[in-house]
C-alpha cells in the first residue's frame, strides 16, 4: 500500500540488502547474486540507462508494475524507461527513493538462478511515500555476469514480511457512484477520461480504474441521490459480507437507516445516513448466483506441450478443481496473486488450496462449475531455463456472472523438471492509457471532522486513517474514503438526507484534463471548502481541477508532481 505524506526533506537515492538470503543450490554464488541485485536497483535509481540495460539479456522479458507495459528485449525496455522515470521526483537527476530488500530467496543451479525478494521503499521530496514490492527475477550467467532473463514485480502491497503472514489489510472496500440523468451522455463524457467502461446496463455503467470502481447510476435512491447543478452528488457503496447483520448492528448503534436491507437483482442493499446526514449505501454482493455458468479459456498455443500444462493449471484454478491443483503443484510451490488482494503475500505448499478456497475464490461470481469468467491468454511465451521452464502470458479475465468485470494481469509460472509448478505470479495490470490513472480519494462534507471521524472509524468500522488539513482519510483496498470540513451556509454542504460526496481522480496531466473539460462544456465552480481558485489550481506538489461533468455533478482531477505511477 502506498502511503503519501507532504514533506520538505529529500529521500536519499539508495539500494540496500539488509538480510541474508535463504539459498537452495549453490550457496557460494549467493553473495555475487546479492551484489548484482543491489547494483541493478542502484542503476535504476541513478537513471543510468546503459548500466541498467546491461543487467538484462538481449531477449529479456520485463513485466513491471512500474512501467505498466510488457517489454521484450533491451530496446523495448530502453524505450519505456523515460516515461517510467518521469513519474518520480528526481533531485540531482536521481530518483529520490531508498529501496531495502527485507527478505530474499535464491535458487542457484550452475549458470541459472532465480531470486524472489520483498522490497520496502521510502521515497519522495515534495511528497514522501512508502511502498512495498515483491520481485521475481530469473538470471543467467553470461560473460561472468548475472543477467536478468525474466523480471516481474508487484507494488502497493501490504504484507507482514517480518512475521511472514498476511498484513492487516484494508478494513473495508468501497465503490463510488455518481447519479446521472442521461446515462448515454454521461458515458460519452467519461469514456475519454477514464477509458471504456467494463460493463454497461440500461441503468448503470462501471469503470475499472486499477481495481477501483466508479459507477454511473440512474437510480436516485428515493430522491436522495439527485443531480444538483454545481454540487458534489456522489456516494460510497460499502461492501459488507451480510447486509442484514450489518444493518442490525448499525441500528443498535443508533445509526439512521432509511430502509431495511432489500434485494435488487441478486444483491442486497441498505441505505443510511451518517451524523451529518450524508447518504451512504451498504452493498452485499451475492457471488454464488452463477450456478449454471462455467469458466472458459482461449489463447493457449495448441501444439505446445508446455502451453497445454500451463492451460491445465490455470483451468483448474478457474474450475476450482482442488484435486488437479494439488497434483500439479510442487510440495513447496508458491502462489502469488494481487489482482483482488494486496496483503496476502505468497501462499506456499499445502496452504495454497485452502487459501484459494477461503480467500481468493469467494471474490468472484462462481457456481458448481467454477468461476463464471472467460480467460484469454495473450503473448504466450516459454523459455527453457536450466532444469526448469518459465512460462509467461498476459491474462485477460472477463467476468460473465452477475457482477461483470474485466481484469488484466501478467502471469509468470516456473515449472520444474517433473512438470510441476514451482512458482506462480499473477500480477495486477489493470491499467489503461486513459488520462485518469486511478481513483484517488473521495470527500464527504462534514461540519466537524473529529466527530465524523469517530463515527466512521468506530461505528462504521473503517479503522484508523490519516490526518490532513481539515481532512481525514481512511485507506481502503483501492482508494481513500475521506471527510472534509464544510460550512452549510458558505459551501451549501452538507445538504441533509442527500448524497453529497465527490471523487477525485489521479490524472497524468491536469492541463490536458482542463482542456478536455473546456471543450466539452464543463463549468469550473468554486466551493470554498474544496477549492480557492477556478480552473487549473496550482498548489505545492500538485495541480487540481474542480469541474462539472456532463450532468452537472462536481468532480475533481488531481495531478501530483513526483508521485510514482
Amino acid at each position: 500500500m502506498v502511503l503519501l505524506i507532504k514533506s520538505c526533506s529529500v529521500t536519499p537515492s539508495q539500494s540496500i540488502f539488509t538480510v541474508n538470503p535463504i539459498v537452495t543450490g549453490r550457496a557460494d554464488a549467493a553473495q555475487e547474486l546479492r551484489d548484482t541485485i543491489v547494483a541493478f536497483w542502484q542503476d535504476y535509481l541513478r537513471l543510468d540507462t546503459p548500466s541498467y540495460l546491461n543487467h538484462f539479456t538481449p531477449d529479456a522479458i520485463r513485466l513491471s508494475g512500474r512501467s505498466g507495459a510488457r517489454q521484450v528485449g533491451r530496446s523495448a525496455i530502453q524505450a519505456g524507461m523515460p516515461a517510467e522515470w518521469e513519474a518520480f521526483e528526481r533531485p540531482k537527476n536521481v530518483i529520490a527513493e531508498k529501496m531495502t530488500v527485507e527478505r530474499a530467496e535464491f535458487h542457484i543451479e550452475g549458470n541459472f538462478a532465480t531470486a524472489i525478494y520483498w522490497m520496502a521503499v521510502k521515497g519522495g521530496t515534495r511528497w514522501h511515500y512508502t511502498d512495498q514490492g515483491l520481485v521475481f527475477q530469473a538470471f543467467v550467467k553470461q560473460d561472468q555476469q548475472w543477467r536478468v532473463v525474466h523480471h516481474t514485480d508487484a507494488w502497493s502491497l501490504d504484507y507482514n514480511v517480518s512475521e511472514q503472514k498476511p498484513g492487516a489489510g484494508a478494513t473495508f472496500d468501497f465503490d463510488f457512484a455518481y447519479p446521472v440523468k442521461d446515462l448515454t451522455r454521461a458515458i460519452q463524457f467519461y469514456t475519454p477520461l477514464l477509458g471504456e467502461p467494463e460493463s454497461v446496463t440500461p441503468t448503470h455503467a462501471w469503470f475499472n480504474l486499477r481495481g477501483g470502481r466508479f459507477i454511473l447510476e440512474t437510480s436516485t435512491w428515493g430522491g436522495r441521490a439527485q443531480v444538483r447543478k454545481q454540487l458534489p452528488n456522489g456516494y460510497a457503496l460499502f461492501s459488507v459480507p451480510d447486509a442484514e447483520t450489518e444493518a442490525a448492528r448499525l441500528t443498535q448503534a443508533k445509526v439512521k437507516l432509511l430502509s431495511q436491507p432489500q434485494k435488487l437483482g441478486v444483491d442486497t442493499y441498505c441505505v443510511g445516513l451518517d451524523k451529518d446526514q450524508n447518504l451512504f449505501v451498504l452493498w452485499e454482493k451475492d457471488f454464488k448466483a452463477a450456478t449454471n455458468i462455467g469458466p472458459t479459456v482461449s489463447g493457449f498455443p495448441a501444439l505446445n506441450p508446455l502451453a497445454k500444462t500451463a492451460q491445465q493449471t490455470i483451468q483448474s484454478w478457474l474450475a476450482m478443481d482442488t484435486v488437479t491443483l494439488n497434483r500439479m503443484y510442487a510440495p513447496q510451490g508458491t502462489w502469488f496473486d494481487d489482482t483482488r488482494l494486496k496483503h496476502r503475500g505468497q501462499e506456499r505448499g499445502s496452504s495454497i488450496v485452502p487459501a484459494l478456497q477461503s480467500v481468493y475464490w469467494p471474490r468472484y461470481d462462481r457456481g458448481q462449475r467454477g468461476i463464471a469468467a472467460h480467460l484469454e491468454a495473450v503473448n504466450f511465451h516459454t523459455r527453457s531455463f536450466g532444469s526448469q521452464y518459465i512460462v509467461s502470458y498476459d491474462m485477460r479475465l472477463t467476468g460473465q456472472g452477475a457482477h461483470p468485470f474485466r481484469d488484466s494481469a501478467w502471469v509468470t509460472q516456473v515449472f520444474n523438471n517433473e512438470n510441476q509448478v514451482a512458482h506462480t505470479f499473477i500480477v495486477d495490470n489493470n491499467r489503461s492509457n486513459a488520462p485518469a490513472l486511478e481513483l484517488d480519494y473521495s470527500g464527504y462534507p462534514v461540519k466537524n471532522v473529529s466527530q465524523a471521524r469517530q463515527f466512521y472509524a468506530k461505528t462504521m468500522g473503517l479503522g484508523e486513517g490519516y490526518d490532513d488539513e481539515s481532512y481525514y482519510g481512511f485507506w481502503s483496498n483501492h482508494a481513500v474514503f475521506g471527510l472534509y470540513e464544510a460550512d452549510p451556509e458558505e459551501d451549501k454542504l452538507p445538504q441533509p438526507r442527500q448524497a453529497n460526496g465527490y471523487m477525485s481522480f489521479w490524472v497524468r496531466s491536469a492541463k490536458e484534463i482542463y482542456n478536455y473539460l473546456q471543450q466539452n462544456g464543463s463549468s469550473f465552480p468554486m466551493i470554498p471548502a474544496i477549492n480557492d481558485k477556478r480552473g487549473l489550481n496550482q498548489q505545492p506538489g500538485y495541480v487540481q481541477v474542480v469541474a462539472t461533468d456532463s450532468e452537472g455533478n462536481v468532480i475533481l482531477f488531481t495531478e501530483y508532481s513526483g508521485r510514482p505511477r
